[in-house]
C-alpha cells in the first residue's frame, strides 16, 4: 500500500531528493480545493464549534467536583500548596491542577480559563488519536480516526469538555506512552525511548490508576513483541517508571499506603456481572447508543441493539482489514473489558465516566473502517444520528449546578458576608467563582478542613437551592427564632439563602 508508513528511515540524500520533488509538484500546479479536503474541514469546524457549545451551551457551567480541580490550582499558585491528590481521596494525581496554575496566573480565576484549558486537552487528545493511528494504518484511515475522536461518541467528546480533573490527562498519558512504544519496538535498544516510556507510566500512575487501560495491554505488546529480553531496558523502565511515580510514593509512604485501601465499591456485583454489565450497558455507551445517567437507548430500543450488534462485529471486520504486527488497539481494547470488571466500583456507570478510556481507543480501531464507501456512509450515519440523538436530550441532561452561583455571590458581599454554609454541590462551586472572596463549605463532610473552619468561624450564611422544600432548611429558621436571632431570606439566581443576624454555627 503507497501510503502505509515506512519502516526504515530514508537516507539523506534520498530526503533532499524527496523534498525538491515535493517543491516541484508545489510550484507545478496550482492550490486545488477538493471536496474531500474542503469536506474534512467543514467536518473539522462542526467539530470544534460542538465542542465549544457542549463547554459554554446549556450543559456547561461548572460543578463543585469540577471547581475543586480549579481551586487546588489556585492555591497552589497564591498559597503554595501542593495535595498530591484530589483533596477528599488518595487517588487522582493534580497534575491537571498544577498545569491550570499557569493559566489563571495569567488570565485569572474564571471558569472560562478552566474550560478553554479542557478544550484544548481534548483537542490534543484528538491529535495523538491521529498519530498512534498513524502508525497502525494507512495515512487516510488515520486521519479518519482523528476526525472521528473530534465527534464520537459524544457523550465521551463532552467529557472532555468538562473540568474532568484526570480523565483527560490520562488518556494523553496513555496515548504518549503507546507512540514510545511505537519508537520501541523500530528501535528496541534505545534507553532514550524505554526511560521515556516509565516516565510516563509512572507520572500516569501518580494521576490515575486506570492508566493499567494502556499500560497492562502496551507491555504485553512489548513482551509479545520479543522485547522481554532487554533486560537493561526494562531495568531503565523500571527506574524511570520509579522516576515518574515519585509523588504517588511519597504521599503513600506518608499514609501507609493509602492509595492501596480500596473502598468496597462493589455493592452486590461480582467479577462476572461487572462483565456483564459492560457488554449490556457500558459498551453501547462508549459506542453513544446510551444516554448517561438513565442509560436510555438514543435511536429508540430497536434500532439501537440493531447498530449496536452492527458496530461490535465491525470490530471484527476491522481486524481483518489490519496488517499483522499493526494490531496492537485490538490488545488494548481486548484487555479493557476483563480490567473494567476488576474494578469494584465499575458496576455503575451514572454518566459513562468509566467508560471514558475504552471510548477514548474506539475511533482507532473503526478508524481503519474507512475504506469502502459503504462503510464510510454507515459509520458517518451512526455518528451524526447518535450526536443529534444526545443534542435533542440536552433538556434532560441539563442538571443542577450548572447555572452560575455569581448572583448569589454579588447579593452576600452586597449584605456583608464572606463565608456561608451550603450542601457539597453548591459550596466549592461557589468558593471558585467567587475566587475565595467569599469561602463556603458543607457542613457536615468536608473536602477540604481549612474551608469548614473559616466558616465556622465567620459569619455564614445558610445557602440552598431554590425550590427545595423549606423543611429542609427549618431547623435553621427555627433554631435561629429559639435563640431569638433575627434573619432575612434572599434570593439570587437559582439560589436561597438565609441571613442571621448575627454569627450562628450549629
Amino acid at each position: 500500500m503507497s501510503d502505509e508508513p515506512r519502516d526504515e528511515p530514508l537516507a539523506a540524500d534520498e530526503v533532499q531528493s524527496v523534498e525538491r520533488g515535493r517543491e516541484d509538484d508545489r510550484s507545478a500546479r496550482p492550490l486545488e480545493l477538493t471536496f474531500p479536503a474542503v469536506t474534512l474541514a467543514l467536518v473539522v469546524l462542526v467539530a470544534l464549534a460542538t465542542r465549544v457549545w457542549l463547554s459554554f451551551g446549556p450543559m456547561g457551567g461548572i460543578d463543585s467536583d469540577e471547581a475543586v480541580t480549579g481551586l487546588i490550582a489556585r492555591r497552589m499558585l497564591h498559597d503554595g500548596e501542593f495535595p498530591a491528590f484530589f483533596w477528599g481521596q488518595a487517588y487522582g494525581g493534580n497534575l491537571d491542577a498544577l498545569a491550570l496554575a499557569g493559566p489563571i496566573k495569567v488570565f485569572g480565576t474564571s471558569t472560562v480559563v478552566v474550560k478553554v484549558f479542557y478544550l484544548i486537552t481534548g483537542a490534543l487528545m484528538s491529535v495523538l488519536t491521529w498519530r498512534v493511528a498513524r502508525h497502525l494504518m494507512a495515512s487516510s484511515q488515520a486521519i479518519a480516526a482523528g476526525v472521528l475522536s473530534l465527534l464520537w461518541p459524544l457523550a465521551h467528546v463532552w467529557k472532555t469538555t468538562r473540568v474532568n480533573a484526570f480523565y483527560s490527562t490520562t488518556v494523553l498519558l496513555g496515548f504518549t506512552a503507546w507512540l514510545l512504544v511505537f519508537h520501541i519496538d523500530r528501535h528496541p535498544s534505545s534507553y532514550r525511548h524505554w526511560a521515556g516510556f516509565g516516565f510516563v507510566l509512572g507520572i500516569a500512575w501518580w494521576v490515575s490508576p486506570n492508566i493499567v487501560y494502556f499500560a497492562a495491554p502496551l507491555s504485553l505488546w512489548l513482551v509479545a513483541r520479543g522485547h522481554w529480553r532487554r533486560l537493561r531496558q526494562i531495568a531503565i523502565a523500571a527506574v524511570s517508571f520509579a522516576a515518574g511515580s515519585f509523588v504517588w510514593i511519597v504521599a503513600n509512604l506518608r499514609s501507609d499506603f493509602a492509595s492501596l485501601h480500596v473502598p468496597d465499591w462493589s455493592g452486590s456485583s461480582t467479577y462476572l456481572s461487572r462483565l456483564g454489565f459492560l457488554f449490556q450497558e457500558g459498551l453501547p455507551y462508549a459506542f453513544g447508543l446510551r444516554r448517561p445517567w438513565d442509560s436510555k437507548w438514543l435511536l429508540g430500543w430497536p434500532l439501537s441493539l440493531l447498530v449496536y450488534v452492527a458496530l461490535l462485529g465491525c470490530i471484527v471486520l476491522a481486524l481483518s482489514y489490519s496488517e499483522r504486527g499493526r494490531r496492537s488497539d485490538f490488545l488494548v481494547l481486548g484487555l479493557a473489558p476483563f480490567l473494567f470488571a476488576y474494578f469494584p466500583g465499575n458496576w455503575s456507570l451514572f454518566e459513562g465516566r468509566y467508560m471514558f478510556f475504552i471510548a477514548a481507543v474506539l475511533p482507532i480501531t473503526f478508524g481503519r473502517l474507512w475504506k469502502p464507501i459503504g462503510l464510510k456512509v454507515g459509520l458517518a450515519a451512526v455518528v451524526t444520528a447518535t450526536a443529534v440523538a444526545y443534542i435533542g436530550s440536552v433538556s434532560f441532561l441539563q442538571g443542577p449546578g450548572q447555572e452560575s452561583t455569581a448572583p448569589m455571590i454579588d447579593t452576600l458581599r452586597t449584605n456583608g458576608y464572606s463565608t456561608a454554609f451550603a450542601e457539597y454541590w453548591i459550596a466549592y462551586q461557589m468558593t471558585f467563582e467567587a475566587a475565595e472572596t467569599v469561602i463556603a463549605s458543607p457542613l457536615d463532610v468536608a473536602r477540604f478542613e481549612p474551608y469548614l473552619e473559616t466558616v465556622r468561624q465567620g459569619h455564614p450564611a445558610y445557602v440552598f437551592r431554590k425550590g427545595r422544600p423549606a423543611t429542609d432548611y427549618a431547623w435553621i429558621t427555627d433554631d435561629l427564632q429559639a435563640l431569638d436571632i433575627p434573619y432575612r431570606i434572599v434570593e439570587a439566581g437559582d439560589l436561597i439563602a438565609i441571613l442571621p443576624e448575627e454569627a450562628w454555627v450549629p
